[in-house]
């Protein structure tokens, strides 16, 4: 069978999922966040917001998505 992608919704969603990114990228530093120097930090206030979930969902969320092997804590 032979595979059939369509390209018109593969730019979308991949448009989509860049704007997004950009978007959470320039909420992120226009409430002062970008002053904390911390990649992780970043990775998972964008996470929580893109995402929210439990704090297990959201380690799943940035090991899956940001390949970040992070261990939950005071739960």
């Amino acid at each position: 069978m032979p595979l059939f992608i369509d390209f018109v919704t593969l730019k979308i969603v991949i448009f989509y999922l860049l704007d997004t990114d950009l978007l959470l990228d320039h909420v992120f530093d226009s409430v002062g966040f970008n002053k904390i120097e911390d990649v992780v930090f970043r990775q998972l206030v964008k996470a929580r917001l893109f995402y929210p979930a439990s704090k297990a969902a959201t380690v799943e969320y940035l090991k899956n998505h940001f390949d970040e092997d992070l261990t939950k804590s005071g739960a």
